[in-house]
């Protein structure tokens, strides 16, 4: 297993744990707003990718299937995110073609793809 994907699971962990420790006191996404602040575009591409990694999520509307290094579902996702959010669907499309931390996702021919190893 090569470093880069070692280095990706133990922030997958570290970001689930934080998720986990946020969700088990939180009925709703608006609570969460009230304690961890705004909601952004950001916290919301990086919920998706966490529920991409995760392989469910209430915001994924198709199984994530792996090919190759990259995990593909249906971009309908990113249209749930922002009814759930309220953060516009457009924005959430544009924050993916500007520089991301790893794992990076992107959207293409109707398809959210993240991309799992370097």
């Amino acid at each position: 297993m090569n470093t880069a994907l070692v280095q990706l699971k133990l922030r997958e962990r570290q970001l689930q744990d934080e998720l986990e420790q946020v969700w088990a006191s939180m009925d709703s996404l608006l609570e969460a707003h009230e304690v961890c602040g705004p909601i952004t575009p950001t916290l919301v591409i990086n919920t998706l990718k966490l529920m991409m990694l995760e392989g469910y999520g209430d915001w994924l509307v198709t199984p994530v299937e792996r090919t190759g290094d990259v995990l593909v579902t249906s971009a309908e996702a990113l249209k749930v995110a922002s009814m759930e959010t309220g953060i516009c669907q457009h924005l959430l499309r544009g924050m993916l073609s500007r520089a991301q931390h790893l794992p990076v996702l992107a959207c293409r021919n109707g398809k959210l793809i993240l991309r799992v190893e370097g």
